[in-house]
């Protein structure tokens, strides 16, 4: 953002401070303390310093916010809260006016939308630093000075959010990448999806959805694959049995690994051999189109 473009959103911090709910409290409005009219322009931000709290944003069913979470809302449509966990709560608000909500594109957040960072000694730093500007210092510049602090706040919180996301999204790739490379290697060890995502330092969840993004497979689809492939040599290079076969590779299930080989070869194992014994191109110019639409 130019720093032209600031003074082009007319920001005016109304009031900020920092609350200690206790716990079980009861319902009550998300902002406080502001001497606003809640009209189109007014906001409140709200970030929870500590402990848990629920919210219910837009009518919805509520939400349980946790440190590290924050999100900013309209003044005309402030969400209830309310703290019933067995713990005191912090928080803090900066309820603030302005001109132009283009500053929230420009910033990459929505209203009514959760965000979560790592809330450090820095972000609190910043916080009170709004609060001590428009409390305390009450100087001539003392209202330019905590918009100023606020403009840097959400520069902070934009980098935590999205910077955090970029960086993640290379480690999970990298990660992801490393496990492919394993199930090349250590195709015959039967590995569930939770420990390659405990491996990954990803949830289930993720890692599956990283995965398939990545190769175009699921997890266990793609090492299915390779484990075929490795069938697909012993059967060409050895006399060993089917069931040894499946065994060495890494199926436990007979059943399943000739029904895997059949669907992508159009043949069972014991076809294949016999194909490949008696001379046979079909099977290999069927494997190539199976593996080059595999590895594409």
């Amino acid at each position: 953002m130019e720093f032209e473009d600031i003074f082009g959103y007319f920001l005016i911090i109304d009031s900020a401070g920092h609350n200690v709910v206790p716990k079980d409290q009861g319902f009550f409005p998300a902002d406080h303390s502001s001497q606003l009219v809640p009209s189109d322009d007014s906001y409140t931000f709200m970030m929870i310093a500590r402990g848990n709290e629920i919210f219910y944003l837009n009518n919805a069913e509520p939400i349980t916010l946790s440190e590290g979470d924050f999100f900013f809302f309209n003044s005309k449509s402030s969400p209830m809260r309310c703290n019933t966990h067995n713990e005191t709560m912090e928080n803090y608000y900066i309820n603030f006016k302005c001109k132009n909500p283009q500053i929230f594109k420009k910033f990459q957040f929505q209203l009514n939308t959760i965000y979560h960072i790592r809330f450090t000694t820095s972000i609190a730093a910043k916080l009170e630093s709004i609060i001590l500007e428009n409390f305390y210092f009450k100087g001539p510049f003392s209202g330019v000075s905590a918009v100023s602090y606020f403009i840097n706040l959400l520069v902070s919180l934009h980098r935590a959010v999205y910077e955090k996301d970029q960086k993640q999204t290379k480690l999970s790739s990298d990660a992801v990448t490393k496990i492919a490379i394993s199930m090349y290697t250590d195709s015959e060890l039967n590995l569930s999806l939770d420990d390659y995502a405990t491996m990954c330092g990803l949830s289930k969840y993720h890692f599956c959805r990283e995965f398939k993004k990545q190769y175009g497979f699921s997890p266990i689809a793609f090492r299915n694959h390779i484990r075929v492939d490795n069938a697909r040599t012993y059967l060409e290079a050895t006399n060993f049995s089917v069931s040894k076969i499946a065994t060495m590779v890494g199926f436990s299930n007979l059943s399943l690994f000739v029904n895997m080989f059949r669907s992508i070869y159009h043949m069972t194992p014991s076809e294949y051999r016999k194909s490949f014994q008696d001379g046979s191109n079909t099977s290999k110019k069927e494997f190539k189109n199976n593996k080059n639409q595999f590895d594409s």
